[in-house]
């Protein structure tokens, strides 16, 4: 015993929703990149969420972290990127988070710390659209 007061089940539960969210929001604003997309001629207007890791493992846990958050995704596996700072090709791992219904989810479980992706985030939010660059 940790001499700590039991809790109940939905407590453990929503403790451990947010856990994930929180971890998933300091990878996310330290190691994914944010674009909306010009899909149809409409503008930048459709959000991609992408992680690119060496790590296949990381991706593998990423997806099933993704899965309990109920957070559609697609994944890429041994993905060859090239490098231009070590001029070398690398073997990566890319998992995305595609779309407007996926991407509102992801702001209102995940939302951001990093400034840069708080204004994407923003001007999306309020006019449907961020142009890159932004």
């Amino acid at each position: 015993q940790s001499g700590l007061p039991l809790r109940s089940r939905p407590d453990e539960l929503l403790a451990v929703f947010r856990i994930k969210c929180v971890f998933l929001r300091g990878l996310f604003d330290t190691d994914f990149s944010l674009t909306f997309k010009n899909k149809n001629f409409r503008g930048y207007t459709y959000p991609v969420i992408k992680g690119s890791f060496a790590s296949k493992s990381l991706i593998e846990d990423l997806e099933e972290l993704f899965k309990d958050l109920n957070l559609r995704h697609s994944v890429i596996y041994d993905l060859k990127e090239y490098d231009k700072r070590s001029n070398k090709y690398n073997i990566k791992h890319a998992i995305y988070l595609n779309g407007k219904d996926n991407f509102k989810k992801w702001v209102n479980y995940i939302g951001s710390s990093n400034k840069k992706f708080q204004r994407k985030i923003s001007q999306w939010l309020e006019n449907g659209i961020c142009e890159p660059g932004y």
